[in-house]
């Protein structure tokens, strides 16, 4: 669980923002629930972008990409507003698509993809994470799952 230790005890930090990435939160109501506490409760543990922004940099990305399978370019208008390192997704549909440079602002490189698993925690550290975690649905819904079973412990 190098992820959850990350977020919960370490120096985690989550991107959010965008109507499509704050609806997509909704439907995983616990993970909405766990980052608004995470905001309100330590306010670095959120990195808190700006809708329109994040909302216009879906928009261009939608008009270069129009395969039904990449249906994720609000994660990457995340990456380019907070110019972030790394993307944690277990969407195997989206990996394809993370390496095209030209859904890239000017200035934002490609990030890392963690998907968590262990193999993988040297992304979760201060200098790859400095500007925090794009998280997919699916992640979120990986995520809402650990915290949920280390509850019950």
């Amino acid at each position: 669980m190098p992820f959850l230790n990350w977020f919960i005890l370490g120096s985690g930090q989550l991107v959010y923002g965008g109507t499509t990435y704050k609806n997509e939160l909704i439907k995983v109501r616990y993970a909405l629930n766990i980052i608004q506490r995470a905001h309100s409760l330590k306010r670095n543990k959120i990195i808190v972008c700006d809708d329109k922004s994040v909302d216009m940099n879906e928009k261009r990305i939608k008009g270069l990409i129009t395969n039904k399978d990449f249906d994720d370019p609000h994660l990457i208008a995340l990456v380019n507003v907070a110019n972030c390192k790394v993307i944690c997704t277990n969407d195997s549909r989206f990996h394809a698509y993370i390496s095209i440079k030209q859904l890239y602002n000017k200035g934002v490189n490609i990030p890392s993809l963690y998907y968590n698993h262990t193999k993988h925690k040297q992304l979760l550290s201060k200098k790859m994470t400095g500007k925090g975690v794009v998280l997919s649905k699916k992640a979120q819904q990986v995520l809402m799952g650990l915290i949920k079973s280390k509850k019950r412990k």
